[in-house]
């Protein structure tokens, strides 16, 4: 299950980073232009919405192709059931951190989003729970 989870976890690791680099983008662009009425506001805005479209399209990728390579390079279902369960708890981790520090850019900028899910307090719990979901639906 751990070659497999590894197997996995290029894919996942690839996906984070452009969702990390494009909110990022959006977060420098809000900070650099002091203003959140612009197209990387909009973008912020929607950090958690592109955090479950990519979870839900990373579930469906795992899924749909690569677990056919895994299972043709000698990875059994179960290791590999076990392996996408293991990344999608990673890519929690990952999305609940992306969204505490775009709370923490917006916060500081003074704006709240309608769209933004915030990653602390009573929604920290839904946060991780559409997370899971989402991924789960996909794959």
């Amino acid at each position: 299950m751990l070659k497999s989870a590894r197997f996995l976890s290029r894919s996942m690791l690839n996906n984070l980073g452009i969702l990390f680099l494009f909110e990022g983008a959006c977060a420098a662009g809000v900070l650099a232009l002091k203003d959140s009425d612009n197209i990387f506001g909009t973008y912020l805005g929607a950090c958690t919405m592109m955090i479950l479209i990519i979870v839900m399209v990373m579930g469906a990728n795992w899924t749909q192709s690569l677990v056919q390579v895994g299972l043709a390079m000698s990875g059994t279902r179960r290791g590999m059931w076990g392996a996408i369960q293991l990344n999608l708890l990673a890519v929690t981790a990952g999305g609940v951190a992306l969204q505490a520090v775009v709370d923490r850019v917006i916060t500081a900028h003074g704006t709240r989003f309608a769209m933004n899910l915030p990653a602390a307090g009573f929604t920290l719990p839904l946060l991780v729970a559409l997370i899971l979901l989402v991924g789960n639906l996909g794959a």
